[in-house]
């Protein structure tokens, strides 16, 4: 009988044992938290006051005994986000009635010690944005653009994208830079496409960044293009002229008012060498021809659209002019005021046209001081002038510089067949190829033809 109670006994032992329900089993579980937010564990669907934490959270229930065969417990997983990341998932084993803010696990049927473990994700989204302006309309354009408008859901506490910046300078304008403010003179980049980082550090939220494309006026006059001015009458603060005035003579004519002095720069300005001249005189011999004289301007002023011969002691390239009011570019001709000849006979024309034909007209070759009669196939570019006569035949010319007596000859023209061989006054009278006094002439050419002038 003995021997029987201590099998029994035995055999009871062994089977608690290997059922692993000796004693008290338990269910636990153990939360742990990826990114920012709180977390809670209750035993019923209270949702608590206090009791959240940022590193994770673990619960025990130790209410089983090894008579109860099944073990039906519940844990409650309340979640609080932090700091904008309010996108929450769990990962792990949890029941189908979990919410957002309440994540339950349940040990269904247990006969052992288990133990479980979820993780709850606290995740955000960081949003990208840029914005670029321009301190003129009329000036130019500008664009941005952010590699990734978003980012996220992630879990890191800040995030980054590259923000592009393009700017488009219009025809007469210049980019200066990249400004925080629509008058900005300081510039976080001078180049027209600035890329720079845009960071966020504010989770949910839109990082943001507005620039100011900075232009300002600027006219840039090519020899060989035609002038392009959108803003007529109107102050440049910066005027470029593409072209290097060569040292002695040669022609000018500028859509703007300016100074010899301020086209020559740092240059070395002496008002005696360095000056520009207006055709002012005709007169004519038999010995010299035509005689073209061009006055001096005092203080080498220089008006706008009007044709000059230019005199410089050296070289001015490229000069660049600030503040400028420029003009419609409608350059202008000058006849002589009084001398030889009839109105207009001869001209000093302003030239704006690229590659214009010099083809029987006359122009003063820069740096070789020659007058020239340009043939088929010559040209002279913009910002230039040239002389005409109102014949197509040739003319022997010259021109003379005139400063308070003096007088300095620049070039001759080669004589032609038109020169005058005689000369009459309405009363037949031979008064000489150069008469004094003013009145009415009649001029016999070399080649027999009569013509009628007025001498003044």
């Amino acid at each position: 009988m003995k021997h029987s109670i201590f099998h029994i006994l035995t055999l009871i032992f062994v089977m608690g044992a290997s059922l692993n329900c000796w004693g008290v089993s338990k269910t636990q579980l153990t939360v742990k938290v990826a990114g920012q937010g709180e977390v809670a564990i209750t035993k019923n669907n209270s949702m608590p006051s206090s009791g959240y934490s940022s590193t994770g959270a673990e619960l025990e229930l130790n209410e089983h005994r090894w008579w109860e065969t099944l073990m039906e417990d519940t844990y409650y997983v309340w979640v609080r986000p932090k700091n904008g990341f309010t996108d929450v998932s769990m990962s792990g084993d949890f029941s189908d009635e979990s919410t957002k803010q309440c994540y339950i696990v349940k040990f269904e049927g247990a006969t052992r010690t288990v133990k479980k473990t979820v993780t709850i994700t606290f995740k955000t989204s960081y949003h990208f944005s840029a914005t670029a302006k321009v301190n003129s309309s009329e000036l130019g354009n500008a664009t941005a653009k952010v590699s990734e408008a978003s980012k996220g859901p992630t879990t890191d506490s800040e995030a980054s994208t590259t923000a592009t910046f393009t700017a488009t300078p219009g025809p007469n304008s210049e980019f200066l830079g990249w400004g925080t403010t629509p008058n900005a003179t300081a510039f976080e980049s001078t180049q027209t496409t600035y890329s720079t980082t845009l960071r966020n550090t504010t989770p949910g939220g839109t990082a943001h960044k507005t620039l100011y494309a900075i232009f300002r006026k600027t006219l840039t006059l090519s020899p060989s293009e035609a002038p392009n001015i959108l803003f007529p009458g109107t102050e440049y603060p910066l005027v470029r002229l593409q072209r290097t005035l060569k040292a002695g003579f040669s022609t000018l004519c500028l859509p703007f008012r300016t100074t010899v002095q301020a086209l020559m720069g740092g240059g070395s300005y002496d008002a005696n060498t360095c000056y520009v001249a207006t055709l002012s005189t005709v007169t004519y011999n038999e010995a010299d021809g035509y005689s073209l004289y061009f006055r001096r301007v005092d203080g080498g002023e220089i008006a706008p659209n009007q044709p000059y011969i230019l005199h410089l002691a050296e070289a001015a390239s490229n000069p660049s002019l600030q503040n400028i009011t420029v003009e419609d570019a409608q350059p202008a001709t000058t006849s002589a005021s009084h001398g030889w000849g009839t109105p207009g006979e001869w001209q000093m024309v302003g030239n704006y046209t690229p590659a214009q034909s010099m083809n029987g007209r006359y122009g003063v070759v820069s740096g070789e001081n020659c007058l020239k009669r340009g043939g088929a196939g010559s040209h002279i570019n913009a910002y230039t002038a040239y002389i005409q006569h109102n014949s197509s035949s040739k003319a022997r010319a010259r021109i003379i510089v005139e400063n308070e007596g003096e007088e300095t000859v620049v070039a001759d023209i080669p004589v032609g067949n038109t020169a005058p061989t005689s000369v009459f006054d309405i009363q037949g009278r031979t008064t000489g190829a150069n008469p004094s006094g003013t009145g009415i002439r009649i001029v016999r050419q070399a080649d027999g033809t009569l013509r009628k002038i007025l001498a003044r």
